[in-house]
């Protein structure tokens, strides 16, 4: 069964059109052509045209952003663990009290946990009676 672009397309807008075509990547190649040829038998503004680059632009931007903030990161936490997972000659103390500071907190968020869990258990146990 094959699925006709054109009864699918021939309704869409011309910002709509040139997303396909634009991005062909993420199409397939059947819609891009369908695409082309809506758009070539249209009159597509330099507006849309516009419309459509700043749109892309936008996503590009977005994920950039994200990858930047992903990467930083991944650095900050490779810098904090660095003692650990690659130790040196050279100690650096501040390092090594932050990771100390982390596993206390760890332990101590831990330690909260149970007491939560052991006052819930309690209270249960006495509103029963």
């Amino acid at each position: 069964m094959n699925f006709d672009f054109y009864q699918q397309f021939k309704d869409f807008s011309n910002t709509d059109l040139l997303k396909i075509v634009k991005r062909p990547s993420d199409f397939q190649p059947e819609a891009v052509v369908v695409a082309t040829k809506i758009l070539e038998e249209r009159h597509v503004t330099a507006q849309e045209i516009d419309f459509v680059d700043q749109h892309f632009e936008v996503i590009d931007n977005s994920a950039k952003a994200k990858k930047e903030k992903i990467g930083a990161f991944k650095k900050h936490a490779t810098d904090f663990f660095e003692p650990i997972s690659h130790p040196g000659e050279n100690v650096e103390p501040k390092k090594w009290v932050n990771i100390f500071l982390l596993v206390i907190s760890l332990e101590y968020a831990w330690i909260l946990f149970n007491t939560a869990k052991r006052l819930c258990t309690t209270v249960r146990h006495y509103t029963k009676r």
